[in-house]
């Protein structure tokens, strides 16, 4: 339904004026003899119901409309939340293969083949100047992180640790 878009105000000069005029019955009369540059358009009741109706499909067009945004902004708030979790991860001193490239594998619930995480080191356990350089020089050695499916390979293609590192996996949907 289209609704009338081209009303039109009163446009006139000086003063409204009005003609009375007594009628035979005892009643009066108005007249409009105001002098119009441009009559405008009246807005009838049948104009009244129509934008009604039309506000009231926009509401209940608005209703299901707000219903799906609702439940897009709760699915993304849940993945963002997902996403800005932590998994820790830990690679053993002695989970290293025995030869170059020397590789470990590590369970990660929930991780799949296409998925590109964020690592970083963790610093864990008593920190000192020694403990926190050894995990640093054992961090150093890893020189990536392949994601499968629920599992993560750890390669180091010159050396491998000596010490055991804890790595925080950030930006995958987990579990």
């Amino acid at each position: 339904m289209s609704l009338k878009t081209d009303y039109k105000n009163d446009i006139f000069t000086g003063k409204r004026k009005y003609q009375i005029t007594n009628n035979a019955d005892g009643t009066v009369s108005l007249d409009d003899v105001t002098d119009y540059v441009q009559e405008g358009d009246i807005l009838s009741a049948d104009d009244v119901n129509a934008i009604n109706k039309a506000v009231n499909e926009l509401q209940t067009g608005s209703d299901s409309f707000q219903e799906k945004i609702t439940e897009q902004v709760e699915d993304v708030s849940g993945t963002a939340e997902a996403l800005t979790g932590e998994v820790l991860l830990t690679l053993r001193a002695s989970g290293w293969s025995d030869t170059a490239p020397y590789t470990q594998k590590v369970a990660f619930a929930g991780i799949k083949e296409t998925d590109i995480p964020i690592y970083g080191l963790r610093l864990t356990g008593t920190l000192s100047n020694v403990t926190v350089e050894a995990q640093k020089l054992a961090w150093g050695y890893v020189d990536r992180i392949a994601s499968g499916d629920d599992v993560v390979t750890a390669y180091c293609y010159s050396k491998k640790p000596v010490t055991d590192i804890v790595v925080s996996a950030k930006g995958v949907k987990h579990g």
